[in-house]
């Protein structure tokens, strides 16, 4: 279950590629920052997940299915090492993203750094699958500790991010 919330490792490039411009304080401001708005978002999601599930209407046994398929998606198209725009975005695809790294290099520590790069809907689907739709205190406890330690790993490496390069 470590690398199934998120992937820290494969995440690193990703924020390399955002901040690389950036000077050493502004990098560490944009890692706390995103790192932060991806554990609220999946917080959210793990305390109230069930209540969305009751919401609309959803079972937990439609969600774990449609989630399947989804994280199905993902690793078929990782096992086929093929390039994403989500991952690998290029200026002519993605004009408005490039102008705001020029603006404002701290901008994409929320969005698209913590939501939906770190908060992805594969770790969102997962921590969902793991707490269940029992949501008893035990799962909660487990798949958050579990999340908080994959941050932690995340912000680990992007503070090591100068002996990466």
């Amino acid at each position: 279950m470590q690398e199934s919330l998120i992937g820290f490792v494969g995440n690193t490039p990703i924020f390399l590629f955002f901040v690389s411009h950036l000077f050493e304080s502004e990098r560490i401001k944009v890692a706390k920052k995103s790192v932060f708005s991806a554990f609220i978002i999946v917080v959210i999601c793990i305390l109230g997940g069930h209540i969305i599930f009751k919401l609309f209407g959803i079972t937990f046994s439609a969600f774990r299915i449609a989630g399947g398929i989804l994280l199905f998606a993902i690793a078929y198209n990782l096992l086929r090492a093929k390039k994403t725009h989500y991952h690998h975005p290029t200026r002519e695809e993605h004009p408005r993203l490039f102008e705001k790294l020029e603006e404002d290099p701290e901008d994409v520590a929320i969005a698209p750094l913590g939501i939906p790069i770190f908060a992805d809907p594969g770790t969102i689907t997962t921590a969902l699958s793991l707490v269940g739709k029992k949501n008893d205190p035990l799962s909660i406890l487990l798949v958050h500790n579990n999340f908080c330690h994959n941050l932690f790993n995340n912000l680990f490496l992007f503070y090591l991010r100068r002996n990466i390069n």
